[in-house]
């Protein structure tokens, strides 16, 4: 009975490790980013009340960024987690890459091919 109990629970530690969330750092979302385009750059809001505002994402949303790609604006949101951020890029119709996702792209070829290619973006609400 003892042994049975031990596999048990390493099962459940297997399962549950094989279920840790994927995540992108900052850092690392742009690293992959300038690695594929170099000349991609954040872009600073002039003040602090103009940058992106969580308050206009659904829920679980942690900060905004805005990024220039090829002269086309990008905004670029982080989330808690890939499902929240998977769940705000089916509400916002974009795409999403593990935590992040990555808005006024759907409809822009350039920044789709982009986010697809770098960072195997899906939008939930497409087959692609």
């Amino acid at each position: 009975m003892p042994r049975l109990l031990l596999v048990i629970f390493i099962i459940s530690a297997l399962i549950t490790c094989s279920k840790k969330a994927m995540v992108y750092s900052e850092v690392e979302l742009m690293a992959m980013a300038q690695k594929e385009d170099p000349g991609i750059k954040l872009i600073l809001p002039k003040t602090i009340n103009d940058g992106i505002n969580c308050k206009n994402y659904p829920p679980g949303c942690l900060s905004g960024k805005t990024a220039e790609l090829k002269k086309i604006t990008v905004v670029v949101v982080q989330f808690d987690s890939e499902e929240n951020a998977a769940r705000a890029a089916k509400i916002i119709n974009q795409y999403y890459a593990r935590n992040w996702v990555f808005d006024d792209v759907t409809g822009e070829p350039v920044l789709e091919h982009f986010v697809k290619k770098v960072f195997d973006a899906k939008n939930p609400n497409n087959s692609n």
